[in-house]
């Protein structure tokens, strides 16, 4: 895994680097003109970890620099700061794929990283019910996620430990069209087996 970490404060490149697996190859920007330089002269990167308070420009010029020029890694912005519905809002509207603050553990930062790099995406699910419509329910969480309301059933049936061909019948579609959306829930929960993929759901409240 090739992954780039825009952050000014080295304790936190080097604590992350304890973190990762030594199959990991990580490069540290401390700011954000010098990870412009770093991503124009080397091949793409699997994942981007994106510090907002950097000593030159704000976070999000980098994610309009990205967006600018279709550069579309997932990107995992970090912060400390406490505004974090307004900053959702506004990173998720220029391509971020998730969000983590640095109150929260290291483990959920790991989390964090293994659903972006399956396709997903990591929102904090505090916020998200804060930010949500009214007459929140499953189905808004789901949206959040990318998870449509077809893939939201099947991830029920999932809960009550039917196989694809079980699942298929009761919808009636075919097979291959609920292994399709097995392999979404897969992407948007981070998960790699059906078992993770229900575990995941109960802890984000989606089940």
């Amino acid at each position: 895994m090739k992954l780039l970490l825009v952050e000014d404060h080295l304790f936190i490149a080097e604590s992350l680097q304890l973190l990762m697996q030594d199959s990991t190859e990580m490069m540290v920007a401390t700011n954000c003109n010098q990870a412009i330089q770093i991503i124009r002269e080397n091949v793409p990167f699997d994942i981007i970890l994106l510090d907002m308070g950097l000593p030159d420009h704000d976070g999000l010029s980098l994610l309009s620099f990205l967006q600018m020029h279709e550069y579309f890694p997932p990107v995992l912005v970090i912060t400390g700061k406490e505004n974090q519905s307004d900053m959702i809002s506004t990173v998720k509207s220029l391509g971020a794929s998730g969000f983590y603050h640095k109150s929260q553990s290291p483990k959920i930062l790991l989390e964090a990283i293994d659903s972006l790099l399956a396709g997903g995406h990591y929102w904090p699910l505090d916020v998200i019910q804060e930010t949500a419509d009214p007459e929140y329910n499953h189905h808004n969480l789901a949206s959040h996620f990318g998870i449509t309301p077809r893939q939201l059933e099947v991830l029920h049936y999932l809960e009550d430990g039917l196989q694809n061909k079980q699942i298929a019948d009761l919808m009636n579609i075919s097979e291959a069209t609920i292994k399709t959306h097995v392999k979404a829930l897969y992407a948007a929960l981070g998960a790699r087996t059906r078992g993770g993929c229900v575990k995941t759901a109960r802890q984000l409240g989606l089940l």
